[in-house]
């Protein structure tokens, strides 16, 4: 009988340690997609608080811009290239609002109505993209598409931020 026990004791203990290097797996993988969404919710607030910014003030800050690259230049590892192009157009439409704005003081008449337009058809399309930002930015922002949390997730995320 004795045997018997000893003889199970080597697979039941092989067993254990596969179900444990399992476990450590999954946390590591859980910890790693946990992470990966706090990097690109971070750049996700950058870019949204840029347009928000934009709108509410009319206009950018002296260097804004050039701020919004450097918080963005991590986008490349963290995202696809159709996001990495949205951010380099929101880059250039910023420099082409900036611009603008700063010219403005130079025209009259037709020049300065035009300007004026042109501003207001940039900041339009802030506003669009704006209002589009979290269906673009959803694939990017969610632990399996649309599922919600699992119970491991959830346990992982509270373990993460205590």
């Amino acid at each position: 009988m004795i045997d018997f026990f000893s003889g199970l004791l080597t697979p039941v203990i092989a067993v254990l340690a596969a179900y444990i290097a399992w476990q450590q797996w999954r946390t590591n993988n859980l910890r790693l997609k946990h992470e990966l969404f706090e990097r690109r919710h971070k750049l996700y607030e950058v870019i949204t608080s840029f347009m928000a910014n934009i709108l509410a003030r009319g206009t950018l800050d002296p260097n804004s811009e050039m701020q919004f690259l450097r918080d963005t230049k991590t986008a490349v590892f963290l995202f696809d290239r159709r996001i990495q192009q949205f951010i380099e157009e929101t880059y250039h439409k910023a420099v082409e609002l900036y611009t603008l704005g700063r010219m403005e003081n130079t025209f009259t008449g037709e020049q300065l109505v035009h300007n004026v337009e042109e501003q207001r058809k940039i900041k339009d399309w802030f506003s669009e993209q704006l209002n589009t930002c979290t269906v673009r930015f959803s694939p990017f922002l969610s632990f399996g598409g649309d599922q919600t949390m699992n119970g491991s997730q959830r346990k992982l995320v509270l373990w993460v931020t205590i």
